[in-house]
């Protein structure tokens, strides 16, 4: 997500054509607009108004403290408030001084509310002031204080970037950031990410009233998608991003972005199927209406994917334009998931359909693996774009595997591909940024892709949370599976992590759970895991707010302010192996 040329410094601008050149790859060679049409789909109607409600805005200042469960009180709906008024609810009204005596994320709940909480664990309280406490959570020993603390706080400043005042109902800001970087944008990708973390509450929300709030934010995000769609673009539904007022960016930019339409339809394919489960079929088929040509918002994005997935588009970092392995993992499973709603839907021609070009990318998919190199390699048959992009290493691809993997397995966390991957780009960033290398590093800090240049190359909140979120996710899987199995592949993984006895490790192994030496690698994985969250905790800022970057010489916090990304990333991964938020939910008691 990369906003490429916005981080220019104003060196660069003044210097050789050159340099100018290097910095602006993704538009020196961008597409001719005439150079594919648009996916034509026919008469495509607008969202029906089934999904208009009455408009309120959700009041976060009284956002309760999610890590004390759901029975803590709910946020006030109130009616839409003008622009002006938007204008003056300032965010120190939603994030309170050490002046409050009862700040929202300081309550105390009953023990009946934290025993039907969210989360599994129970965890210490750290103290923490938002004004720039003398005992932020970062410096407290107790990491789980630390990820309880955090998990509200990433929750209300995810909820703020979601139909911010003033701004189109449904649209999804990257960043409150407007400048050095500008991220004051609706991103198709990054707004999905989000919009699918709501869908996965609304999913296992049991209180009525907050449930309704979940509903108003993904109907208001269905409608937003659908208004996207329709929109006159420069690229059709691969646009990559809108103004916050929902109408088109037509500027310079690398276009089209085919991961966007594949990850708007995971998100709308979620939500869906929980409305059927829940026997809202009207609503469900005005998301899915099962007609060519479509009026609805997710069929529209699964007829682009399904048609269009040959073509090649720029990446996720919004670099480089060719076929992406985190691209590609995305599609496959929006048309595996869209195949399984469109046959509840009554559309079994379509499931078929949707079903067959999945099979048709698994090849495609296959072919970045590279032998010789030991790693999944993020792209292939560039042609356009940066060209420095040398060793084929990308977080992207663990991401791939975390949001794409289907329930079929392939390209799992499993898969000793990925642990060759993982193992392999993790010593690279531990060598390559100076505060890796500190006595005192929690952690490594992991960057998008060793030869990155954007505001000078650093490690990325989001790439340091998908690698731990890959280690904790790891332990899981192998504590269902219930044995390990050691390969030439991934004898170097297992070898890196901290464990007696690892020396003995051997290709051909098989490691079953009734072995001392398994739960010691689960524990070993587990560790991992959390000392990325520990790097992660280092480099935060003491109200628990994250930028975008993390400065590889000061540790510091830069780029955009609040990056919406970072919070659904940092939920995933707290959370990843534990019954809690965006994973698994423990049975809650009803409401009374």
């Amino acid at each position: 997500m990369n906003r490429v040329y916005l981080g220019i410094q104003k060196k660069a601008l003044c210097g050789s054509f050159l340099a100018v050149f290097l910095s602006f790859p993704a538009f020196s060679q961008e597409r001719p607009v005439s150079e594919k049409a648009p996916l034509l789909l026919g008469e495509i109607a607008p969202l029906s108004p089934a999904l208009e409600d009455v408009s309120f805005h959700a009041d976060f200042s009284s956002l309760p403290d999610f890590s004390q469960g759901v029975s803590a009180p709910i946020p006030a709906l109130i009616p839409v408030v003008s622009p002006k008024d938007a204008q003056e609810r300032k965010e120190k009204d939603l994030f309170p001084s050490k002046r409050n005596e009862n700040p929202p994320l300081a309550k105390k709940t009953d023990g009946a509310a934290a025993k039907a909480g969210i989360f599994s664990l129970k965890r210490k309280k750290p103290k923490i002031d938002f004004d720039g406490a003398q005992t932020p959570a970062s410096q407290q020993g107790d990491l789980e204080a630390w990820v309880s603390q955090e998990e509200g706080v990433a929750l209300k400043r995810m909820f703020l970037n979601i139909s911010p005042a003033g701004e189109a109902k449904g649209a999804v800001a990257a960043s409150p950031s407007r400048e050095n970087p500008d991220y004051w944008y609706h991103w198709v990708r990054d707004a999905g990410l989000t919009m699918n973390a709501v869908a996965t509450l609304y999913q296992h929300e049991r209180n009525h009233s907050r449930k309704r709030l979940y509903l108003k934010m993904m109907k208001d995000y269905a409608r937003f998608s659908r208004a996207n769609q329709l929109a006159p673009t420069l690229s059709g539904i691969g646009e990559p991003k809108f103004n916050m007022d929902g109408t088109p960016f037509n500027g310079p930019w690398g276009r089209p972005q085919d991961d966007g339409p594949a990850i708007r339809a995971i998100a709308l394919i979620r939500f869906a199927k929980t409305l059927v489960s829940e026997g809202q079929w009207g609503l469900a088929r005005k998301l899915y209406d099962g007609k060519l040509p479509t009026s609805s918002v997710i069929k529209t994005d699964l007829e682009y994917v399904s048609h269009f997935w040959r073509q090649t588009s720029y990446d996720l970092w919004e670099e480089v334009k060719g076929h992406h392995f985190y691209t590609q993992m995305l599609q496959r499973k929006a048309l595996l998931s869209g195949a399984e709603l469109a046959r509840m839907m009554k559309d079994p021609g379509a499931a078929d359909f949707y079903e067959q070009q999945a099979e048709l990318l698994k090849p495609e998919i296959e072919r970045h693996w590279n032998e010789k190199k030991g790693i999944i390699v993020q792209t292939l048959d560039q042609d356009a774009g940066l060209n420095y992009k040398k060793s084929g290493m990308d977080s992207g691809v663990v991401l791939a595997i975390l949001q794409g993997a289907f329930e079929d397995g392939f390209f799992s966390a499993l898969d000793d591909r990925a642990l060759s991957t993982v193992v392999k780009m993790a010593e690279v960033f531990k060598n390559l940024y100076p505060i890796n290398r500190r006595a005192d590093a929690p952690g490594i800090g992991i960057g998008r892709y060793p030869e990155d240049r954007y505001f000078g190359g650093n490690p990325w909140v989001i790439s340091t949370n998908t690698f731990g979120q890959f280690y904790l996710r790891l332990a899981e899987a192998y504590a269902a599976q219930g044995f390990i199995s050691i390969s030439d592949r991934n004898l170097a993984f297992f070898q890196s992590l901290d464990f007696p006895g690892k020396e003995n490790l051997r290709p051909g192994l098989k490691i079953e759970n009734s072995n001392p030496l398994f739960e010691q690698i689960l524990a070993a994985l587990r560790q991992e895991g959390n000392r990325y969250l520990e790097t992660v905790r280092r480099y935060a800022n003491p109200d628990g707010s994250m930028s975008e970057q993390i400065d590889k010489e000061t540790g510091a916090m830069i780029s955009a302010r609040d990056l919406t990304w970072n919070y659904v990333s940092f939920l995933r991964e707290a959370c990843e192996g534990r019954a809690c938020l965006l994973n698994l939910f423990p049975k809650k008691p009803k409401n009374p």
